[in-house]
């Protein structure tokens, strides 16, 4: 569950930016006709990006913390 969290996080992040620079339209069309996928996609990438930032709280594998990352 937390390596799916964080995997969706890294590839939501360029999809959001890229959506956001270059087609804000199109974002709009998709949060007005998919809220339901918005709104499951908006979840799993605050869950993922928290454990991105505070790292898997049980330390076992698959910890992706920022330290680790830095």
């Amino acid at each position: 569950m937390k390596k799916l969290c964080a995997l969706a996080t890294m590839m939501v992040i360029p999809i959001l930016f890229t959506m956001m620079i270059q087609l804000p339209d199109l974002a709009l069309l998709i949060s007005i006709f998919f809220p339901t996928a918005v709104i499951v996609a908006g979840v799993f990438f605050l869950l993922g990006l928290a454990i991105l930032i505070l790292g898997n709280p049980g330390g076992g594998p698959g910890t992706i913390g920022l330290p680790l990352l830095l």
